[in-house]
């Protein structure tokens, strides 16, 4: 057979390049799941699982939630004038969540209701800088440089 491919004695083809693609095509899709297993892996260790921060094994629930409720107080007051950019913020945040996810197990009774109650407060507070961040700030530089360009104007004269 002039220009055909050669057949193995079993009757497979034979042909160096069509072994080529199949093993491309073989690593190829290795690859794919790899890449795939190891992004879902990793997005979802950091979204669920991230590492609590260490406390102090002696203080108590009520002193670490008084001051994680000192933190989210100083973040909502520092957002009412000029809020801190969202990657600072997100940063806090992150630590703050983990002291939060820390001291889960001390804390019991009273302390747990404090607890639950503090964590609603930083996501109220993450949607209400968000919130700024996407809708009001816009307004607020549109308005403050018309503003400023106005009063320029008006010492000027």
């Amino acid at each position: 057979m002039p220009g055909g491919s050669v057949r193995a004695a079993d009757g497979r083809r034979g042909d160096p390049s069509a072994v080529g693609r199949r093993v491309a095509t073989w690593l190829y899709w290795a690859l794919v799941v790899f890449v795939i297993t190891a992004g879902v892996r990793s997005v979802v260790s950091q979204v669920f699982f991230a590492p609590p921060v260490a406390v102090q094994a002696d203080e108590p629930c009520a002193r670490v939630l008084d001051r994680l409720h000192a933190q989210l107080r100083e973040n909502a007051i520092t957002g009412r004038g000029a809020p801190a950019p969202a990657s600072v913020t997100s940063a806090t945040l992150r630590e703050w969540d983990g002291t939060h996810r820390a001291i889960e197990p001390t804390c019991q009774g009273s302390d747990r209701a404090r607890w639950q109650a503090l964590g609603r407060m930083r996501y109220a507070l993450e949607a209400l800088l968000t919130r700024y961040d996407d809708e009001v700030q816009p307004l607020d530089e549109r308005a403050g440089s018309s503003s400023s360009s106005s009063s320029n104007t008006r010492t000027n004269e």
